[in-house]
């Protein structure tokens, strides 16, 4: 059995405590993505000192089941978020399937919250939003974040992506050799989203270099 190191109880502590010159990593994917980040997840080894905050689509009944999977096959804590829960070093949140899921800062944490999209919106159809995801993630912590864009069919996150390279985020795509479907990669390099392509067993090691 693992032994977690995450916080499970909401203990004290914001987070990008400590020296880390991020607050936190985002990460966005579609179509192939669900061995794509459990491969980035084995790969890190032990947590990393900030919350990494994950937008899969995927239908809500799997994001819950897809959490808890993870979380009993990982050394770090690995949950689906909850309105308005407080995002904490170490620990892996992922996006419910029946709503987007943004970040704020609210009394000086940083906080997941969900919101519900209008039906028809590019959301419900392709949801959970990784645009609002990045977006968001980046407004709450001025660009102090890694965001990551891995295989997926269409752009979703790629807009986004541009944002935050331009505020001075770190983004990263994954590279075509090692994507499923390179849809979304390939539209954040196009738009100059992108300040690192990279292929996937690369990813971890990139994450703990930028959040130590």
């Amino acid at each position: 059995m693992h032994t977690k190191t995450g916080s499970r109880d909401g203990a004290r502590g914001g987070p990008g405590a400590g020296t880390a010159a991020i607050e936190v990593v985002v990460v966005g994917a579609s179509a192939g993505g669900p061995p794509a980040l459990e491969k980035i997840l084995i790969d890190l080894g032990a947590p990393l000192a900030v919350p990494i905050v994950i937008a899969q689509h995927m239908p809500a009944t799997f994001t819950r089941s897809f959490a808890g999977r993870l979380d009993r096959s990982l050394p770090m804590r690995v949950r689906e978020a909850a309105h308005l829960e407080a995002l904490r070093p170490g620990v892996v949140y992922i996006a419910p399937g029946d709503s987007d899921l943004g970040i704020e800062r609210r009394g000086g944490e940083l906080r997941a919250v969900r919101r519900h999209p209008p039906a028809g919106s590019a959301g419900s159809l392709h949801g959970p939003s990784i645009d609002h995801l990045f977006a968001s993630a980046g407004a709450a912590t001025r660009g102090r974040l890694v965001a990551v864009l891995l295989t997926g069919m269409g752009n979703d996150g790629a807009a986004a992506m541009v944002h935050l390279a331009l505020a001075g985020a770190h983004t990263i795509a994954q590279d075509h050799s090692t994507c499923a479907i390179f849809g979304m990669p390939r539209a954040a390099i196009e738009a100059g989203g992108a300040r690192e392509v990279l292929p996937l067993p690369a990813i971890a090691a990139r994450l703990h270099d930028l959040s130590a």
